[in-house]
């Protein structure tokens, strides 16, 4: 199929009044005629196919650079058999002259990119232009290219600075083989291309770090939580460090950040919250310590335990440890070993 801009018809003089009984022969005439004339550029563009068909295209590499990155593209078409068989980004002659994308900070051009020979050339061929945008495969008259399936890379140069972080799509590779300058085919493959993201930003950023992931407490006796309900023990208690990581210039301006604490069931023991197994209650669950050896409460935002980052421009590091307990939830305890989920939500302003 081709999507070769249509001839101009020259305008004709007006033709003479006729008479009423010619009137509708004229009129199927000049339908004809411009019939004819609308299909002489397919007519003509047909005999310049060099290509078949086009393969399926797969990204064989992304190497990142300074504020860029080249992607390449590796894929292959069917030759026909003429002489002369080029290649070129379709956006360079479609979509109204288009030579540039840009979408969230970058920038592809597609005057830019370079064509690589990466297979077999058929016999009585050679390739002109390996590395460059002026690509194509020159054959001897009467060559055996027919029917040949020829294989090149397809280099993309992405430039800038990325913006997101989401995995969006800058556009979607198409090519165009042609015989010879004058006689271009289009050949729109994005059904069979890949689409090509924006690279994600690698800004700097901050993050979290929880030791240990799992915290597990020691064993203890009965006897040692012998208390009414609500009551705890320190013996087997541990205790888990939250630590918080800025990376320089990850910050605009010096912020602080402020835990908070998630039961996902509990129970309410006045001045503080009893994190309830995740099964069956065997009469204790655990209570939470802040850095001060304060009892938290689900939910709530610990102002005992804040992430003050004052020097944004330098990497920064803060931990804060916080105890866990055992702690009494019904009269009776019944031996046996339980677990319970605690969420951890860090906020700023």
């Amino acid at each position: 199929m081709t999507n070769s801009p249509p001839g101009r018809v020259a305008k004709r003089p007006s033709p003479p009044q006729l008479s009423k009984p010619f009137v509708p022969m004229m009129q199927g005439w000049k339908w004809l005629v411009l019939a004819l004339w609308g299909l002489l550029p397919l007519f003509c563009q047909a005999q310049g196919l060099c290509v078949s068909s086009f393969g399926p295209g797969s990204i064989v590499s992304t190497s990142a650079m300074t504020s860029r990155v080249l992607v390449v593209m590796r894929t292959s078409f069917v030759l026909t058999g003429t002489t002369s068989c080029g290649v070129r980004p379709t956006a360079m002659t479609a979509l109204g002259g288009l030579t540039t994308i840009t979408k969230n900070g970058v920038t592809v051009d597609f005057s830019k990119v370079k064509f690589r020979n990466r297979g077999s050339v058929p016999s009585g061929c050679a390739v002109q232009g390996d590395g460059s945008l002026m690509f194509s495969y020159q054959c001897n008259p009467g060559n055996s290219a027919n029917g040949q399936t020829v294989t090149f890379d397809v280099e993309y140069l992405l430039e800038g600075t990325s913006t997101t972080s989401a995995n969006i799509e800058l556009f979607t590779p198409q090519l165009s083989a042609f015989a010879d300058g004058s006689q271009i085919s289009n050949f729109s493959t994005s059904s069979l291309f890949p689409g090509i993201n924006v690279p994600k930003s690698t800004a700097p950023t901050c993050s979290t770090a929880l030791n240990p992931t799992f915290v597990n407490l020691g064993n203890i006796r009965p006897s040692e939580l012998s208390g009414g309900v609500g009551s705890f023990t320190a013996s087997g208690q541990k205790t888990l460090s939250l630590t918080m990581t800025c990376l320089a210039n990850a910050l605009t301006q010096a912020t602080t950040f402020t835990p908070s604490f998630k039961f996902t069931k509990l129970l309410n023991s006045g001045a503080f919250d009893i994190a309830l197994s995740d099964g069956v209650d065997p009469g204790f669950g655990f209570r939470v310590l802040d850095p001060q050896g304060t009892p938290i409460k689900s939910g709530a935002a610990l102002t005992n335990a804040t992430f003050a980052f004052n020097t944004p421009a330098s990497v920064q590091s803060i931990s804060n440890n916080f105890t866990v307990q055992y702690a009494k939830t019904q009269t009776t305890l019944n031996p046996g070993a339980i677990s319970a989920t605690i969420a951890i939500t860090i906020s700023f302003p």
